[in-house]
């Protein structure tokens, strides 16, 4: 099959569906904002920007490097995802690449 179309005697499921498979090669994206919005310290607030490598924070929240006690070394901690779109004032949701 050449596209979503096809050729005239094949099956065209996709055209008669009005739906087309979505498929991302390095992971799944999805939006959320359940991450750290302050820092270990409890003071200094983390934020977030386009391609941040996200880890596990001590509270289970995803967090960049800022929001981390030790700065994270690769090789020892596990690589969540990364930032696609960070948020903002006026929309809390960030999107995130997973990489797991």
């Amino acid at each position: 099959m050449n596209d979503a179309l096809g050729h005239a005697y094949e099956s065209s499921s996709a055209v008669a569906s009005g739906k087309v498979v979505y498929m991302h090669g390095t992971g799944t994206v999805f939006q959320t904002d359940i991450y750290e919005a302050v820092a270990t310290d409890g003071v200094t607030g983390v934020t977030y920007a386009y391609g941040d490598k996200l880890y596990s924070s001590q509270n289970g929240l995803l967090t960049n490097a800022s929001g981390m006690a030790v700065t994270p070394d690769d090789t020892l901690n596990t690589l969540i995802g990364l930032v696609l779109t960070a948020p903002t004032a006026s929309d809390a949701y960030m999107t995130v690449q997973m990489r797991i």
